[in-house]
C-alpha cells in the first residue's frame, strides 16, 4: 500500500517493474489457468457434471464451488492489478483517475465482499433464501419515519429484485431443494416469527414500562425549575397521581405503536418468503415446460438406442424427480443412464465428518422407509 500511495517516483517505478515482471513471468501459467476456468464454466453450463445417479449431485456441487473460488481469485487479482497500474501511470503522466485512494480501497473491499457472498452461495444456498429479507427490512425501517408509502413500495421492489437475482444465479436443481424445504420451514417460520415478536412486545410491556414510568416521572419533576410549581405538585397527592397516570398512559400508547410496528415487520418478513417462493416456483415451472418438451422428444423415438444420453439427462435436470420417475419407469432408459454414467468419475467426499453425516442421513432415511413400509403392509 505504501508503494501505491507514496509520491516517490523511484518507488513507483520499482513497483511498476515488479508488477509487470510478475505478470510476464506468470503469463503462460495464468493463460492456461484462465482457459481451464473458462472450460470448467462451459462444462458446468452444459451440465457435464450433472450425473443422474449421483446421490445429492455432489459432483456438480463440487465443480460449482471450484468455479466460484477461481472466479473470486480472478476478479480480485484483476482489480488489484488494474488499480495499481492506473495509480502508478497517473503519477508519471498526470491524473488519469481523480478517485481518492480510500475510495479505491472501499471499492476493492466491496468487490471482495460480493465475491465472498457469490462464492458462499454454493455452500449456504438455503440459508441465503431465509436471510435475504434482512437487508430490505433494514432499508424499510430507515425510511419508515418520513416516507412510509414509498418505503413500502421500495421494500417490495427491492425484495423482488434480490430474490430474482438469487433465482437467476442458483441452479434449478438447488432451487428445487430449497422449494422442498420451504414447505416445512415456511410453516415453522410463519408460527415462530409472530410468537417471537409477541414475546418481545410482552417483555417491553411488563418489564420495560414498569421500570421506565418512575424514571420518566422523576425526570419530569427534576426538570421543573419553578419551586412554587414543584411544591404545588408535591403537596397535592391527587395531582401527583394524575400526572403519573398521564405518563403511564403515554407509555402504553407508545408500546401499542411499537406492537403495531413489530406486527408490520412480521408481516413484511413473511411476505418476503411468499415473494421468494413465487419467483422460485416460476423458474421451476419454466424448467418443467422445458422438461416436457424433452420428454416428448424421447417418447417420439421408438428405439431407445437412438435416444441420446444428454437429452435424458437434461430432461431430469429441468424436470426433477417427477420426470426421473417417468424415465426410470422405462427399464431400457434406466439401463442406458447407468451404463453411460458407470465410467464417469464421481466426486468422493474425503472429509470424515461430512462422510459420517451423510452415512447417518442415509441410514435414517432407510429406517423411515422401513417403518412406513411396515405400516402400509
Amino acid at each position: 500500500m505504501h508503494l501505491v500511495t507514496t509520491n516517490n517516483k523511484i518507488l513507483m517505478l520499482l513497483s511498476m517493474v515488479i508488477i509487470v515482471s510478475l505478470i510476464c513471468s506468470w503469463y503462460s501459467s495464468l493463460k492456461i489457468w484462465v482457459r481451464k476456468v473458462g472450460l470448467l464454466y462451459k462444462e458446468i453450463r452444459a451440465r457435464k457434471y450433472f450425473f443422474v445417479t449421483d446421490n445429492g449431485y455432489r459432483t456438480d456441487l463440487k465443480k460449482r464451488r471450484e468455479l466460484g473460488e477461481n472466479i473470486y481469485k480472478i476478479t480480485n487479482f484483476g482489480f488489484f492489478v488494474i488499480v495499481s497500474m492506473l495509480i502508478i501511470i497517473s503519477t508519471f503522466f498526470g491524473k488519469i483517475i481523480s478517485v481518492p485512494i480510500y475510495m479505491l480501497v472501499i471499492i476493492f473491499l466491496w468487490i471482495a465482499m460480493i465475491g465472498i457472498i457469490l462464492q458462499a452461495r454454493n455452500y449456504l444456498t438455503s440459508l441465503y433464501y431465509y436471510l435475504i429479507p434482512i437487508l430490505p427490512l433494514l432499508f424499510y425501517i430507515d425510511l419508515l419515519g418520513s416516507f412510509e408509502i414509498i418505503a413500502l413500495i421500495l421494500f417490495f421492489l427491492l425484495i423482488s429484485v434480490i430474490y430474482l437475482i438469487f433465482v437467476l444465479i442458483i441452479p434449478i436443481h438447488f432451487l428445487r431443494k430449497i422449494n422442498n424445504t420451504t414447505l416445512i420451514f415456511g410453516v415453522l417460520l410463519s408460527i415462530v416469527i409472530p410468537i417471537l415478536f409477541d414475546v418481545i412486545n410482552g417483555y417491553f410491556s411488563e418489564n420495560f414500562l414498569s421500570r421506565i414510568d418512575s424514571l420518566v416521572y422523576s425526570e419530569f419533576i427534576n426538570s421543573i425549575e419553578n419551586q412554587q410549581v414543584l411544591n404545588f405538585i408535591i403537596d397535592n397527592p391527587d395531582l401527583n397521581n394524575f400526572l403519573k397516570v398521564i405518563f403511564h398512559t403515554m407509555g402504553r400508547v407508545s408500546l401499542i405503536e411499537q406492537k403495531e410496528f413489530l406486527s408490520q415487520i412480521s408481516f413484511l418478513w413473511l411476505s418476503s418468503y411468499a415473494i421468494g417462493s413465487l419467483i422460485i416456483n416460476t423458474k421451476l415451472k419454466v424448467g418443467s415446460l422445458v422438461a416436457e418438451d424433452l420428454y416428448s422428444k424421447i417418447q417420439d423415438i421408438r428405439n431407445s438406442e437412438e435416444i441420446e444420453y444428454e437429452v435424458v439427462r437434461d430432461c431430469i435436470y429441468f424436470g426433477g424427480e417427477r420426470f426421473q420417475e417417468l424415465i426410470f419407469y422405462d427399464k431400457s432408459l434406466k439401463w442406458k443412464i447407468r451404463e453411460e454414467e458407470k465410467e464417469l468419475q464421481f466426486y468422493q467426499e474425503t472429509n470424515k465428518a461430512i462422510r459420517f453425516a451423510q452415512c447417518m442421513r442415509t441410514k435414517i432415511i432407510k429406517l423411515l422407509k422401513r417403518l412406513i413400509y411396515k405400516e402400509i403392509h
